[in-house]
């Protein structure tokens, strides 16, 4: 990703492209997990 942004100016959508995708796939990873936790504390 940082390559992508650094490299070229042309590949700057590109990098960004790229970092979107991959926040979107942590999110959607994080999301349920931190759910779950606050969860678990409510009922303890």
């Amino acid at each position: 990703m940082t390559n992508n942004i650094i490299g070229e100016s042309s590949r700057i959508g590109y990098g960004s492209a790229i970092a979107v995708v991959l926040l979107v796939i942590s999110l959607a990873v994080i999301i349920p997990y931190l759910i779950a936790t606050f969860r678990k504390e409510r009922r303890a």
